[in-house]
């Protein structure tokens, strides 16, 4: 089967330590050539870091569920999500809300700037014949 590899988005998930950086982003890189997108998931929790966002360069931002959570309650949450988005725009690195579930966390995310997101609110997962 031939896919379009400009529709497929390759998630990095930070929920645990990386051991070898250097072998990673050579194999982001690689992949990058190829015409994968990359996202780097869970932005916000687990092993994160601004260096790993420096070097890989993703293509999109997920803003973990843990700070989606009730976040139209959360000040402070908030800000948070707004300096990611910030820092998004300005390397034209769109940011995704994951684990949206409630309609007032939605309609926060939308207040504050957020262009794309998923969850149960929105969908449940669908399956999809390949």
């Amino acid at each position: 089967m031939n896919y379009d590899r400009r529709k497929i988005v390759i998630e990095i998930t930070e929920r645990y330590a990386i051991t070898d950086f250097k072998a990673l982003v050579k194999n982001i890189n690689y992949l990058k050539e190829e015409g994968f997108l990359i996202s780097i998931d869970d932005v916000g929790v687990g092993y994160s870091s601004l260096h790993t966002l420096a070097e890989l360069k993703p293509d999109f931002l997920k803003y973990d569920m843990i700070l989606v959570r009730d976040m139209h309650k959360d000040l402070i949450k908030q800000r948070l999500l707004e300096m990611v988005l910030n820092f998004g725009k300005s390397v034209n690195t769109p940011v995704i809300a994951e684990g949206v579930e409630k309609k007032e966390e939605y309609e926060t995310l939308l207040s504050l700037g957020v262009k794309y997101a998923q969850g149960f609110y929105l969908s449940k997962p669908l399956e999809v014949d390949i």
